[in-house]
């Protein structure tokens, strides 16, 4: 099988779970297709480098992350420069959601409070269902960090959503 075979099959089988993973990550659609198309062209590019230690997926998901953490540090940057120009701050507002299910929204607003350890985490175990190993690979921190991560991330959730209080951006 070619290259472009393989990286063929792999977008058919894992483009979606790629691109949920950079919906909840970076909290805006209209980049998100940009991105998870410069996944798969590194992933062509990179190919040779692929070891088969881990399962393509995580590879993949590892390659969006790392486009997404630059694409988010671009847009600080841009948002920083826009600041000082204008001597405004910009706001940003959640994208608006089609789905009709108050309490999914009311989640995924959540989760995108959550800071970035947590949200990654709770976006790869509890939306993706990658396995801690998984998780571990693509993030480098050990699996049982991961865990802890979740577990903490859970409790954040579970809290916000029983006192309607909100989530605070902090670091723990």
């Amino acid at each position: 099988m070619s290259n472009k075979e393989i990286i063929r099959e792999w977008y058919s089988l894992y483009a979606d779970d790629i691109y949920n993973y950079l919906i909840y990550y970076l909290n805006d659609k209209s980049d998100v297709e940009d991105i998870l198309q410069e996944v798969f062209i590194r992933a062509i590019r990179n190919l040779d480098n692929f070891k088969g230690n881990s399962h393509p997926k995580t590879w993949l998901i590892q390659i969006a992350r790392n486009i997404a953490i630059d694409q988010s540090r671009k847009q600080k940057r841009l948002s920083n420069l826009f600041s000082k120009i204008t001597n405004k701050h910009q706001t940003t507002s959640l994208e608006t959601s089609f789905i009709d299910n108050e309490n999914i929204l009311e989640l995924y607003k959540n989760i995108n409070r959550l800071p970035t350890k947590y949200r990654e985490i709770v976006i790869m175990r509890g939306i993706l269902e990658l396995s801690t190993k998984e998780v571990s690979q693509i993030t480098g921190n050990k699996e049982s960090n991961i865990n802890l991560l979740f577990h903490r991330a859970k409790l954040k959730l579970k809290e916000n959503y029983f006192e309607g209080g909100s989530i605070r951006n902090e670091s723990v």
